[in-house]
């Protein structure tokens, strides 16, 4: 009996022992291109399991418990390559793979990362750049720099790119106007995108002193009305106005927020005297829990400009200057937020300051004015997004959990449904929702600044 017991005791050990102790397997070497060059930013995975980031010098290095069967490569502008591992030989658990990737453009496939319900479209590294996206159809466009080209690039819904397009003169921003189409804008042009089922073209450039004052403003239309919008010094007013099928402008309503603005006008003053920031006793400067206004009724302003950032950095020419940007800052953030909405024939105009929304149509034969109470919830973002498909409007919170949606009821706009959405990042921007999925621009990894677009199931 003694004897069989220690026979069972051996051959469990035995049996447990290479779980307790396993190999590892080591993948390792350096991803190039055609020419030679390094590709930092490339993603290698190792069987579907285990995946790293070239470095600077495009190094990477795997680690798996068993042997791996296969390598993948890819980056963003590249072919994907996939090395099989069966005949390679490893020495002492350890093979060396060095992988060349061609530069050409291939399909963004659909990646699945560490969440099943979120999937990633594509990847910036370090030698690119997305800037902006925006649905076309059932397409996506990205508007997307590599190396020092900058590019349009117009990818069908299941992953391949249809057509790319260069532009010249590095623009940024990819614009869905009112009429329903695209314009591209730089620091010193814009011009109109064409974009066809079949590729991608573009019209002349011109003024982006005209882009600014009629295209970025227009922001809606509806049965031949055309809906206007304008935001005041440092965001702390809105304007809207339209003009009617005849042609004829007419202003449909100013949100003014009268206590900031009092205060936005002493601070700019106060800049523009290099006054001191210290205004009440026993406080920092720049404390925003303690309303600035009281006090000061003045309805003047010396300053002249736009009142961006960049023009603020030029009109502070000393260092009693520079502590007062960060007030005005804090004023331009913290915003008048009222977008206005189009459900069908509908129109929706949100007014946080007022607690209510607008709702009427283009013809204004019927307006009505309902309570809202959604955006006093704690985390409101300032942001609603509609869903380019169906229409249903969210609201977004951040909670320290991590990223909310707040589905809005169609006719009293309470909240009716809640998707909590722990996987986007707090690194996140570009929201927008299509067909009820989420699209965001967000940057996994603080320490990488790299971003990728995202695609989150929300139902």
């Amino acid at each position: 009996m003694k004897h069989w017991l220690c026979t069972v005791l051996l051959l469990l050990i035995h049996s447990l022992a290479p779980a307790q102790n396993p190999a590892t397997w080591v993948v390792e070497g350096y991803i190039s291109t055609e020419k030679g060059e390094a590709l930092p930013g490339a993603q290698v995975t190792l069987d579907d399991a285990v995946s790293a980031i070239a470095g600077a010098n495009g190094f990477y290095r795997l680690q798996h418990g068993r042997r791996p069967t296969v390598v993948t490569a890819r980056r963003l502008g590249y072919a994907t390559q996939q090395v099989p591992l069966d005949g390679k030989v490893f020495r002492g658990n350890i093979l060396r793979l060095d992988i060349v990737l061609s530069d050409e453009n291939i399909p963004l496939q659909e990646v699945d990362i560490a969440a099943k319900k979120i999937r990633e479209l594509a990847k910036e590294d370090f030698l690119s750049q997305i800037f902006d996206y925006d649905f076309m159809g059932d397409s996506l466009l990205l508007l997307i720099r590599e190396r020092k080209k900058h590019f349009i690039r117009l990818v069908s819904g299941s992953g391949e790119v249809v057509d790319e397009l260069e532009l010249p003169g590095h623009p940024t921003l990819l614009q869905h106007s009112c009429t329903g189409r695209f314009h591209l804008a730089g620091s010193e042009f814009a011009q109109e995108l064409v974009v066809q089922e079949t590729g991608l073209d573009t019209f002349p450039r011109y003024a982006l002193s005209e882009f600014r004052s009629m295209v970025e403003p227009c922001v809606l239309e509806s049965r031949g009305y055309y809906f206007f919008r304008k935001m005041g010094r440092l965001n702390q007013s809105i304007r809207y106005w339209y003009r009617d099928p005849s042609g004829e402008w007419h202003t449909l309503l100013q949100i003014n927020r009268d206590g900031a603005t009092r205060e936005m006008r002493y601070a700019l003053d106060s800049m523009a005297a290099g006054a001191s920031m210290v205004l009440q006793p026993n406080l920092p400067p720049n404390w925003r829990g303690q309303p600035y206004d009281m006090g000061f009724d003045r309805e003047r302003a010396v300053v002249q400009g736009d009142y961006d950032t960049k023009h603020l950095l030029a009109m502070a020419d000393y260092n009693s200057q520079i502590s007062h940007i960060g007030w005005l800052e804090s004023l331009r953030m913290d915003s008048v937020y009222a977008p206005l909405i189009r459900q069908g024939d509908t129109l929706l105009l949100f007014d946080h300051e007022h607690d209510a929304v607008l709702r009427f149509d283009a013809g204004f034969s019927t307006i009505e004015t309902l309570p809202i109470y959604y955006h006093h919830s704690t985390g409101w973002q300032k942001a609603l997004l509609q869903d380019a498909v169906t229409g249903d409007i969210y609201a977004h919170f951040s909670t320290p959990s991590g990223h909310v949606l707040k589905k809005l009821h169609p006719q009293t706009f309470a909240v009716e449904a809640v998707f909590p959405l722990p996987e986007v990042t707090y690194l996140a921007h570009h929201f927008r929702v299509k067909d009820r999925y989420l699209y965001f621009l967000g940057q996994p990894n603080v320490n990488i600044p790299n971003t990728s677009l995202y695609k989150v199931d929300i139902r």
